[in-house]
């Protein structure tokens, strides 16, 4: 049997699904449309630090709906169809007398504003509603695929040993691959909304700590940092809500102090630190053990601080943010780059699609950094595994 077709049509699913090669881009652009005094109109990639001969700013960004880092797909007699695409989201900032500010929210120039989180209640059911929608989608999508499945495997009973049997095969192959598709992608949510379940044991602990406005860049031998030691400046929006970096073993109480740069001022850039542990020892993180109040800066390309302390041997630290179109900080170096200046995090990233979910899933873009340092310190006891020291340059 002839198998060059359906190799060639799982390898066209295997790149519209985005989940088969570490090359792939994990973000996508944010550009600033800027109209000068004099009318003419420039697309910046990076936000205007001042409102000199400037008349408006529009920020344009691309916002993915790949909840889960890939798109479902309707296969059959027609061609492939993705469906949950992205969409471009434009946001006029308004100057605050500092910096360009989206949502028209005045952020102090110097001291990062720390608003109050939305109730969390109200995101999580949010979050809910949104998932149960999307399996409901994803249960229908099922039951057709079983007909179709059936389908296939009658037809192929009916002309075994037939000239038509080939095809038949084939047909049955692509029928069974989209039906399995579609129940990996039903388990993978139906997980995530167990975690943002209606238990209230399983809902995530309020913020904790407070942000503080950026540390002092380290001098050499001033402090242990874990993270990246050389600041990058490429950021776009990501196709998830969650991401963490596990951080090596450690034993005893002990303190963590996490900080990331902002690409951009006020809401658009802010997001939530977040804390994870792994407690069954797979690998995976499982449980929320801190989160911050809602971090944000004054100035493009300003860093934020949190701490949280813990007793957990594997942790996980990163960030969360509730809107798709947030500016993060990322890079997708070579080799070579990631072995010098990336110390102590793991390589590997693990997010999820939604807000509240539990990111244990590693990502199919493939490893890439963020602006992120982390500082431990154990005024608790002793602990075993030291920190390598890096320069933050």
């Amino acid at each position: 049997m002839r198998v060059e077709p359906l190799v060639k049509i799982l390898a066209v699913l295997s790149v519209l699904l985005g989940c088969c090669t570490a090359a792939a881009q994990p973000g996508w652009e944010v550009h600033y449309q800027t109209t000068y005094s004099d009318g003419t109109v420039r697309d910046l990639n990076e936000i205007p630090r001042t409102k000199k001969d400037i008349r408006r700013v529009v920020r344009i960004s691309r916002r993915e709906d790949a909840h889960i880092g890939y798109k479902m797909l309707s296969t059959g007699p027609h061609a492939l169809t993705v469906v949950r695409g992205g969409h471009t989201v434009k946001n006029e900032l308004k100057w605050n007398g500092a910096a360009w500010v989206g949502r028209q929210q005045a952020i102090p120039a110097s001291v990062p504003a720390v608003p109050r989180p939305r109730e969390p209640q109200s995101v999580l059911e949010q979050e809910r509603r949104r998932v149960r929608r999307i399996l409901s989608e994803l249960q229908t999508r099922l039951v057709r695929q079983d007909h179709e499945v059936a389908e296939a495997e009658r037809a192929l009973a009916r002309d075994a040993g037939s000239p038509g049997q080939e095809q038949r095969v084939k047909r049955l192959v692509a029928a069974r691959t989209a039906r399995d598709g579609t129940l990996k992608a039903i388990e993978l949510y139906e997980v995530q909304l167990k975690a943002i379940g209606d238990d209230p044991a399983a809902r995530p602990p309020q913020p904790s700590g407070k942000v503080e406005p950026p540390a002092p860049t380290p001098s050499k031998g001033a402090k242990e940092y874990l993270g990246l030691d050389e600041r990058i400046e490429q950021f776009g929006t990501l196709p998830h809500k969650q991401q963490v970096w596990k951080l090596p073993t450690r034993h005893g109480k002990r303190k963590y102090c996490v900080e990331m740069a902002h690409p951009e001022p006020g809401p658009l850039g802010a997001f939530h630190y977040v804390a994870y542990a792994d407690t069954d020892d797979d690998g995976l993180p499982d449980k929320l053990i801190a989160r911050s109040p809602l971090a944000t800066a004054g100035a493009p390309g300003e860093w934020t601080r949190w701490s949280f302390a813990t007793s957990e041997p594997v942790v996980y630290v990163g960030n969360a943010w509730a809107h798709g179109d947030t500016a993060l900080y990322y890079a997708h170096p070579p080799v070579d780059y990631v072995s010098q200046h990336w110390n102590g995090l793991s390589n590997d990233v693990y997010v999820s699609g939604l807000f509240y979910g539990i990111p244990n899933w590693r990502s199919p873009y493939g490893p890439y950094l963020s602006n992120i340092r982390v500082h431990v310190s154990n005024p608790f006891g002793p602990t075993h595994s030291p920190v390598s020291k890096i320069i933050i340059k």
